[in-house]
């Protein structure tokens, strides 16, 4: 039996999304040089509070991580930020590419983000900053559709008109 797994470790020896995940923020962190917030899209449930849960909070003051709700204005808490402080940035996590075991799939396609994140990213005008495609191996009760996801930040440049 050691043996066999030795050789072939199987699906147990891959890293899981989360992991992967908070490998890219660290990854990240060093292009993120301007202090903005950093706004991330509501989740199926409700919104984060603040980062998600499995990131580090390293060298982005936790402050910073706003989350939007699904029934949010995000134009108007965006346009604050950007008015502000003249910049801000949007993290998509995993979870916009996840589905729960016990939901329908939101949409037939799946290359499609989930109806929350779809949503957010529809009312802003992005520009990929710092964005990885990682493997999508689920924990918990989530899956995703698509055995690779894209997560990361993106410079939010203006609000969709």
């Amino acid at each position: 039996m050691g043996l066999s797994v030795a050789v072939s470790p199987g699906p147990l020896s891959e890293s899981f999304v989360y992991e992967n995940e908070r490998s890219t923020v660290l990854r990240a962190l060093p292009a993120l040089t301007a202090v903005c917030d950093v706004w991330v899209a509501p989740t199926v449930d409700d919104a984060y509070t603040g980062a998600p849960s499995y990131l580090t909070r390293e060298r982005l003051e936790s402050t910073r991580w706003k989350a939007l709700l699904p029934t949010d204005d995000v134009t108007a808490r965006v346009a604050a930020s950007l008015s502000r402080d003249g910049c801000a940035y949007y993290y998509r996590p995993s979870a916009c590419w996840s589905q729960r075991q016990d939901e329908p799939p939101a949409s037939p396609d799946p290359t499609a983000l989930r109806s929350e994140c779809a949503a957010t990213e529809a009312q802003l005008v992005l520009e990929p900053l710092h964005v990885e495609t990682i493997a999508a191996v689920p924990a918990a009760a989530a899956s995703y559709r698509r055995p690779q996801i894209e997560v990361g930040f993106f410079r939010i440049r203006a609000l969709a008109l």
